[in-house]
């Protein structure tokens, strides 16, 4: 924000996470504090009680209502530091720290401890601040102070760095075609719950099948694509017969191509595919598409309302894909595990190099040589440095909006802004003070999203060709240290134990990023916090509709449990049956037991 030649810059859009954690990150050493020891020393205190204020203080913002309570002369007992904001209480050792602090440095008052709050919090950001500044001074010759975010800056170093110059797009037909091809993470409950039975888990049954459950993780998954070959130039477009044989494009090709083609999975393949179906499509999942299980829920006031809502999103099926925009790298993927291109519309073709390969492995280094010295500072910069760099090439401009900040009194020029069909929103704050959102009128389409669609494409064929590529999950994690991570390296393209080792015990996953993992032997009863003010009510109140099973990214069975991913032929034989009036829970009953004949 500018006010005449002051501009006002918020530090966390550089480093994501609280004082508390950063201030961690220095490591309590003298030389990281330069700023707070050299005001505290200048005011007469030794070194020893400066090293006191190398952590983030606490302060009972909610209790501290009245001016008179600046006058007590004892720290408020630790009840009164609970936060109506995050909902919780200060640990005990941060009250601990509270009354060393008061004791310490000798405060007459509540003032004074407050004065002594904000000083150190002020100074400590400022060091904090300053020792990020000094790294991108070091490391690229970037001020940050000169950026409104850490993503601006670390583009800059990226470009800087590799020398690439970047060719902007100047046809709108090609720009769209790309935008169409940007498709995010994949998110989906596939198999929504699992209990572990092998010799790790207290309750071993070894009359059943031998069961394990695995929490892996793609290595910087990102960061690994963007090692690859990336497209540096859209050199126009390409008509069907001017595309090449797909599967002979080599993955380090001086020209790619980013194609629009007609997809279909095979219905023999349809239960190969089930789990985690190829060619993820953005769009809207219709009412009709819903199983009975997802049709009650809807019904269901408490958890669906009563009526069907949904927005797009991206959803993993196997119908028949029309006009799918993907690079070259992951459409060979999907030819290799069996899915048949029906037909090729066109696409783009591009100069293509690996001009991001030596600053993410150059990153990735530094960030291992800052682990092994402790430089926990350092292992935050350098993987800032990384993932910030990733949105910058898939920034959507026509998301920017403007905000105008109004008085109350503006109550004429609200309601003009209000009535503009760019419009999005306003948020009041006290004082009279309303924030109104804007889209922008005219956009300057000026990143290169033909980046990030490919990095995008290129993360899900690494992690398609995981899936497919391990029929032994448990064999294959002894013998192939080429995927998976047993010495938690943190190197690229590895899969990691998210448990290190440790088994789980069972797993819920109601839908995507709503899931529960217990590990083996978990006891249910959740033990008390020692920690805690009130361990009884440490989990706080959970709202009915914050916690339901309801997930339309699937077909969900009766049994609550097993799913199918929509267009697979066991729901379009359910749906036959229902059509001849058999009763859906027997018509589901009887389509699951049917398997499928492939002719050989």
């Amino acid at each position: 924000m500018d006010v005449g030649q002051l501009r006002f810059l918020d530090s966390f859009q550089h480093m994501e996470m609280g004082l508390d954690k950063l201030v961690e990150c220095l490591g309590g050493k003298l030389k990281k504090f330069i700023l707070t020891v050299r005001y505290f020393t200048e005011k007469g205190y030794s070194i020893d009680k400066i090293k006191l204020l190398f952590r983030k203080g606490v302060f009972p913002y909610n209790w501290t209502n009245v001016w008179e309570k600046f006058d007590r002369t004892s720290l408020s007992p630790r009840k009164d530091f609970y936060s109506l904001l995050s909902q919780q209480n200060i640990s005990k050792k941060g009250y601990e720290h509270a009354q060393k602090v008061w004791k310490i440095f000798e405060m007459k008052n509540f003032g004074e401890y407050h004065d002594l709050y904000l000083e150190t919090d002020v100074l400590l950001l400022t060091d904090v601040f300053m020792n990020y500044t000094i790294m991108c001074l070091k490391d690229d010759g970037l001020d940050p102070s000169h950026y409104v975010s850490a993503p601006e800056m670390f583009n800059d170093s990226l470009y800087k760095s590799s020398g690439a110059e970047l060719k902007l797009m100047t046809d709108m037909d090609e720009y769209l075609m790309v935008e169409n091809g940007i498709r995010g993470g994949m998110t989906m409950a596939s198999h929504r719950y699992a209990k572990a039975n092998n010799l790790k888990c207290p309750d071993y049954d070894s009359s059943k099948p031998t069961t394990w459950t695995l929490y892996e993780n793609k290595n910087a998954l990102y960061s690994g694509a963007m090692t690859q070959y990336m497209p540096i130039e859209i050199l126009g477009k390409v008509n069907p017969k001017e595309v090449p044989d797909i599967q002979s494009i080599a993955p380090d090709a001086e020209i790619g191509y980013t194609l629009e083609v007609d997809l279909e999975a095979p219905v023999h393949l349809h239960d190969f595919f089930a789990d985690y179906p190829l060619a993820p499509k953005k769009q809207i999942v219709p009412e009709k598409w819903l199983s009975l299980y997802n049709e009650r829920l809807v019904q269901d006031k408490e958890v669906g309302g009563g009526k069907y809502t949904t927005g797009e999103k991206l959803v993993q099926t196997l119908y028949p894909k029309k006009n799918y925009v993907i690079h070259y790298h992951a459409l060979q993927l999907y030819m290799k595990l069996g899915m048949k291109v029906t037909k090729i519309h066109g696409g783009l073709k591009f100069w293509q190099s690996p001009w991001m390969k030596e600053y993410i492995e150059e990153n990735i280094c530094k960030r291992k040589i800052a682990k092994a010295t402790g430089d926990e500072f350092g292992v935050m910069y350098y993987k800032l440095k990384n993932n910030a760099v990733f949105g910058k090439q898939i920034e959507n401009v026509c998301k920017h909006m403007r905000v105008e900040l109004l008085r109350t009194e503006e109550d004429k020029k609200i309601r003009r802004l209000a009535s503009s069909p760019l419009y999005v929103g306003f948020k009041a704050f006290e004082g009279g003070i309303t924030a109104v959102h804007m889209l922008k009128s005219t956009v300057t389409l000026n990143k290169p999203i033909y980046v990030g669609q490919a990095i995008l494409d290129i993360s899900k064929a690494m992690m398609f060709n995981f899936w497919y590529k391990t029929e032994n999950i448990y064999k294959d994690r002894a013998e192939r240290p080429d995927i998976f991570d047993l010495n938690y390296s943190g190197d690229l393209f590895l899969m990691k134990d998210e448990t290190k080792g440790d088994p789980i015990g069972e797993s819920v996953c109601l839908k995507p990023k709503m899931y529960s993992v217990l590990p083996a032997g978990h006891d249910p009863k959740t033990p008390d916090d020692p920690d805690s003010e009130e361990p009884k009510k440490k989990h706080g109140i959970q709202k009915a509709k914050g916690l339901n099973p309801y997930d339309n990214k699937r077909w969900i069975l009766l049994n609550e449990i097993r799913t199918l991913p929509y267009g697979h032929w066991q729901i379009g034989l359910y749906k036959r049956l229902v059509a001849t009036e058999i009763a859906p829970e027997k018509a589901e009953e009887r389509a699951m037991k049917v398997r499928l004949r492939v002719k050989e």
